[in-house]
């Protein structure tokens, strides 16, 4: 059935607090026997020290969930909390499964500190899922104001989400003074 993914920093069950915002699903009926821990909780011991925010499911392909996060993962595939900073997450809607999906640092302009965020999917190609989101990177040498622009890339969602961030994603919109859209 349909389901609604929404954030909230309280258990939807207890209202007790929590000491980080987190990602649920319920169906859409609304019942809180229907509610169901994307993120944070005993699978997902990094996901109860970080801000996860703005879910958006892929809009073709369901199987997926995007999100942002100050969480990132290293080359080995562990997941720690930035101190700094947001990056781009994909996860099956049950959860378990999460890789990171941007990197900043990967960018030829693109800082530790940059904060990729508001995920939104597009039309899917194939196994190929289209996602715009925002970003504070620098566009290039002459950008020097990390305001935010858009950007775009092309997930691969096949055969799973995959664990490697993608380098380099286009830059859709930006004005950093010389009115480059």
């Amino acid at each position: 059935g349909l389901n609604f993914a929404f954030v909230t920093d309280k258990n939807p069950s207890t209202v007790a607090a929590l000491n980080s915002l987190d990602i649920y699903s319920v169906a859409s009926g609304g019942s809180v026997t229907t509610v169901f821990r994307i993120t944070g909780g005993a699978n997902d011991t990094v996901g109860d020290t970080v801000s996860d925010l703005n879910p958006a499911y892929g809009l073709v392909n369901h199987g997926l969930l995007f999100f942002s996060s100050n969480r990132v993962q290293d080359t080995s595939g562990v997941q720690t909390k930035l101190t700094t900073g947001r990056r781009l997450w994909v996860c099956t809607p049950d959860g378990p499964r999460k890789s990171q999906v941007t990197d900043p640092t990967k960018r030829n302009f693109g800082k530790a500190t940059d904060s990729d965020d508001y995920p939104a999917p597009s039309t899917t190609v194939g196994d190929q899922e289209k996602l715009a989101f925002h970003s504070n990177t620098l566009i290039d040498s002459s950008d020097v104001t990390p305001d935010l622009n858009v950007w775009t890339i092309t997930y691969n969602s096949s055969p799973a989400p995959q664990a490697t961030p993608t380098p380099d994603p286009g830059l859709v919109v930006g004005d950093y003074g010389g009115n480059h859209v």
